[in-house]
């Protein structure tokens, strides 16, 4: 009986030492990097103003703007840190600085006052 109790518990830890490797593989690979914060950006502006892909030449250039501004973020105004698993995405705009942790391809604001 006792070296049944110890034979699962053995097969126990083998399946979450299995399970813990692969979910730490999942999120190295859905690790999100910069481009795609910048992509965040841009698909978060694009839906706060409205916009969505119409032939109006104002409308283009909106977003041709706003695709200049998010693809700017890296560096410019914006910093982002890799963490292995997880990264921190800073952004400032003015005097206001925005933080967003980026894990499996999501983002989620970090701050209050950070614009979903």
């Amino acid at each position: 009986m006792r070296s049944i109790i110890f034979y699962t518990f053995s097969i126990m830890k083998k399946f979450a030492a299995l399970i813990s490797m692969i979910l730490i593989g999942l999120l190295w690979v859905l690790n999100p990097d910069k481009n795609d914060f910048s992509a965040y950006v841009s698909e978060r502006l694009q839906a706060k103003i409205g916009l969505t892909e119409s032939s109006t030449i104002d409308n283009k250039t909106l977003l041709n703007g706003i695709e200049r501004f998010s693809k700017g973020i890296n560096g410019t105004i914006g910093n982002s840190n890799d963490y292995f698993l997880f990264s921190i995405h800073d952004l400032k705009l003015g005097k206001t600085k925005y933080r967003y942790l980026g894990i499996a391809k999501t983002f989620i604001p970090l701050d209050e006052n950070n614009p979903e």
